[in-house]
């Protein structure tokens, strides 16, 4: 048993492919209610449906005998592991179109970076400034990908047009600056990139559906381990929505799984923000 690590790179999850191609008729047949837009990490769902798989292969017998099968049939989530597969492929299909050379991680890496060493020189110098304080406030409010490139070039220009007066009394140098204008146009065009397109549009879409359809599978096991297993909180706990987080009780009252074991390691690639 090789333990799911989340922060593993660059190794392939062995038979994504085939269950991405056995699930896509499934997926594509979802009605358009059904589909939810993905907000998770790929590398989190993964792990969490996989926790849920050894969860229920452990307790399917408890499942067959405390339901009829015209209400819950344990052989509807026998294939977890599956959509498990299937969603990790999903999600490289589209980062791989998003980013083909993969980038956007380093960007943003070096974009927050760089902003945080700018932001705290502007509000060491300019926080409480008449003039100046509510450009501060306004960058410091920033959250996302698009805004971090936006506020790169706001402290660029607002430390750049008051260099006489700054560059003395903060550890920011002119390489800052010119880097920190670079990196909000390589961004924002990396960005812009990811948004555009019919094969990024459909790539997009079956994630979205691998991602609803595992999700709903999640949530109605949730709800049959809440019968099965009322008197038992700990064994309930094993049973997380796709998006539990671990650390303590998460989104939907779910609770965060400990790191659950695959027979194959699947590797960390973020979803997109």
């Amino acid at each position: 048993m090789v333990p799911f690590n989340s922060d593993v790179s660059e190794l392939n999850f062995p038979g994504a492919e085939a269950a991405l191609s056995d699930m896509t008729p499934i997926y594509q047949a979802l009605p358009p209610d059904d589909v939810r837009a993905f907000r998770g990490r790929a590398s989190q769902v993964v792990s969490n449906v996989v926790q849920v798989a050894q969860a229920f292969a452990d307790d399917r017998p408890l499942f067959a005998a405390a339901f009829n099968p015209a209400v819950f049939d344990p052989k509807n989530y026998d294939d977890l592991l599956r959509m498990a597969q299937a969603l990790w492929q999903a999600d490289v299909i589209l980062r791989q179109i998003l980013d083909p050379e993969d980038r956007l991680p380093a960007l943003i890496e070096e974009a927050r970076r760089i902003r945080r060493k700018l932001l705290r020189a502007a509000i060491y110098l300019w926080e409480y400034d008449d003039d100046t304080g509510d450009i501060v406030a306004a960058i410091r409010a920033g959250k996302g990908h698009l805004d971090t490139a936006d506020d790169l070039l706001a402290l660029a220009n607002l430390i750049g047009d008051r260099w006489g007066a700054a560059h003395d009394k903060v550890d920011v140098t002119a390489a800052d600056i010119k880097r920190a204008r670079e990196l909000s146009v390589a961004m924002v065009d990396a960005l812009n990139k990811r948004n555009n397109g019919d094969e990024v549009n459909a790539a997009r879409d079956l994630r979205d559906r691998a991602a609803s359809y595992a999700e709903d599978a999640l949530n109605t096991l949730r709800a049959a381990a809440t019968f099965v297993h009322r008197n038992d909180n700990e064994a309930r706990r094993r049973y997380v929505g796709i998006y539990a987080k671990r650390g303590g009780a998460k989104r939907n009252g779910s609770v965060a799984a400990p790191e659950p074991e695959i027979d194959t390691p699947a590797p960390a690639v973020d979803s997109d923000e």
